[in-house]
């Protein structure tokens, strides 16, 4: 498997796992995340803050579900 190749399934699987330190590990300092339709993260401290966000979004939701309130 190639290096490239190694890295993305690094990162993808940092992401089922949700695992911010492995998901992080795999990009460069001036990483650009272009989520469509919504904005543009440019930067490796910008995409932890964005992707933290994120997962107290996910957290929060769940947490709703199971005190029986919709998300």
């Amino acid at each position: 498997m190639s290096v490239r190749k190694e890295v993305v399934e690094r990162y993808i699987d940092g992401f089922r796992r949700v695992d911010h330190t492995q998901i992080l590990s795999c990009l460069t300092d001036d990483v650009v995340w272009a989520l469509l339709g919504y904005t543009t993260v440019t930067a490796k401290e910008s995409f932890d803050k964005e992707i933290r966000a994120h997962r107290r979004s996910i957290r929060s939701k769940r947490a709703a579900r199971v005190r029986g309130r919709p998300a």
